[in-house]
Formats: structure tokens, sequence, C-alpha cells
């Protein structure tokens, strides 16, 4: 009896109403979503927004990831420990203290370094020479130290925060090192 229209599914239900016939009840579903309440509704494309944060999961407990393939959801993604680097391509020691916190760019060509010494290190990551060194002079602060840089979505801005509670972002793509 199920009929098919166009754009909407007519759903037929039937009920026994007090001794008398069949009563056939016909709801179109246009009309149950006008009436039910969007913060119940499933957003769209919500099972995508749900498999991508179980992919990232995975990712995000593999102690030894080490691709850029995302896992598949058929199986448990793990990343054997002999596929893990485990030499040093490559030394960074231009700062004079400690490196607290490192962030690549988003394209992967730059990597910031933040230091305890009060200097950010921008290295080139093809040749691994040093682009731009940037210092901080905390004048209004007694704690010196860089403890946190990030990137702007576009690599052309870089944020950093002192642990004297100072904010600067640098415009990298023209070189300038002022505050903003």
């Amino acid at each position: 009896m199920a009929r098919w229209a166009s754009r909407e599914v007519n759903y037929y239900l039937s009920s026994q109403v007090s001794g008398c016939r069949d009563r056939l009840i016909v709801f179109s579903a246009n009309n149950v979503k006008g009436s039910i309440a969007p913060s119940v509704m499933i957003p769209e494309h919500r099972l995508a927004v749900l498999l991508d944060k179980v992919q990232h999961g995975q990712i995000d407990e593999c102690l030894y990831h080490n691709t850029t393939i995302p896992p598949s959801l058929y199986y448990d993604h793990t990343c054997e420990e002999e596929g893990f680097p485990l030499q040093s391509m490559v030394e960074l020691r231009d700062h004079s203290d400690e490196v607290w916190y490192i962030d690549f760019s988003h394209d992967g060509s730059m990597l910031a370094s933040a230091s305890s010494d009060n200097s950010i290190i921008i290295y080139d990551t093809r040749r691994w020479k040093i682009m731009m060194k940037l210092s901080e002079n905390n004048a209004m602060s007694d704690v010196p130290g860089i403890c946190y840089v990030a990137w702007s979505p576009d690599d052309r801005y870089l944020l950093s925060c002192s642990k004297g509670k100072d904010l600067t972002v640098y415009d990298i793509k023209v070189r300038s090192l002022g505050r903003r």
C-alpha cells in the first residue's frame, strides 16, 4: 500500500479504531519535519563528522603514528614500532637555552621554535637553515621566555606568547618584526 511521491515519502499507518474498519493515516515527511524542533533533528552530514572524529581519535591514540594516509575504519589503526624513526636527521642548535615549543607551518615548509632565551627561530624545512630569528624584549616583564608559537591558517602570521603574558603577532611574509 505504500506510494512514493516525487520528493516526499508517505508513511501509511494502519490502526484499528474501536470496532470500525481499519483507518489509513498518511504522514508526509515534510509535514512532520516542520513540527519537530530543530534541536531534535539530526544535522546534515552528521555521519561524516562522526566518522572523521573516529579517524582522528585513532591517529591520536597511535603511539608510533608516522603516516599521512588516513586510517581505514574497517580495522583499528596502529603503526608498527619498526616504522618509527629512531635516528636524528638534523640537530637544530641555534638557541642559547631550552626550546619550549615548536610548530610546523601548515604547508610544512617552515618550523618555528620558541625558547626560554626569549627568541623564536624560523627554519626553512627544505634545507634546515634559519630563515628568520625573532627576539622579544620583555621590558615590562620580569619573566623571560617564549612558551608558545602558532601559525595563522595561511602561514603569513606567527603568534607568540611569552611567559610574561605578552602576545605578539609577526608578519612573516613581509618579514615585519614589530608587534601588532
